[in-house]
């Protein structure tokens, strides 16, 4: 298992807001546990400060990639603007 460092917390908040993997898959590149990463969410504040930008970058990274493709985003369908390829199912 992983020892906790600085390192190892950019390469988690890496995995999470620029990759969009989730907890589970980052704990697996990690190789950490799923209990490791909570207990240390709930731990190490400065832990859980560097998850929430991660998170927080991902969502803005999302939201960007959405406006510049002009991604319109309905309750059941995900369409671009203006010769829409035939729609996708909103997971």
């Amino acid at each position: 298992m992983a020892k906790y460092s600085t390192s190892l917390v950019s390469a988690i908040c890496e995995l999470i807001g620029e990759y969009n993997l989730s907890v589970n898959e980052t704990c697996q590149w990690m190789r950490i546990s799923r209990k490791t990463f909570y207990a240390w969410c709930k731990e190490k504040p400065a832990f859980r400060e560097a998850i929430d930008k991660a998170y927080a970058n991902r969502e803005r990274n999302i939201l960007d990639l959405l406006s510049k493709e002009k991604i319109i985003v309905s309750r059941k369908k995900v369409h671009k603007e203006k010769n829409a390829i035939p729609s996708i199912p909103f997971l």
